[in-house]
C-alpha cells in the first residue's frame, strides 16, 4: 500500500520533489532534478547527472553554476 502525504499543495510538492530526486540518484550517477516556473510562463524541467567521459568540460545546455562534468537534459512544459 502506498501512503500519500497529508498537507497542502506546497507540502505535497516538496514531498514529490524529494521522491523524484531519490529515484534520480538511484538511476543516474549524481542524478538530480529541478522544476522551475509557474502556470503563467510554463515550467522548465531539468535533469542533471555526472558524465565521467566529459572530464572537466561544461555542458553549455546546463544552467549557470552547474559543475564541470555534469550533463543536463531540459524540457519545457506549458499547462
Amino acid at each position: 500500500m502506498i501512503v500519500l502525504p497529508q498537507g497542502d499543495a506546497a507540502q505535497i510538492a516538496v514531498y514529490d520533489h524529494a521522491q523524484w530526486n531519490t529515484a534520480n540518484s538511484i538511476l543516474l550517477p549524481g542524478g538530480a532534478g529541478t522544476v522551475a516556473g509557474n502556470l503563467a510562463i510554463g515550467f522548465v524541467i531539468t535533469v542533471m547527472w555526472t558524465e565521467k567521459e566529459m572530464g572537466d568540460t561544461f555542458d553549455l545546455g546546463c544552467p549557470g553554476g552547474t559543475p564541470a562534468g555534469t550533463r543536463c537534459f531540459l524540457t519545457r512544459f506549458s499547462p
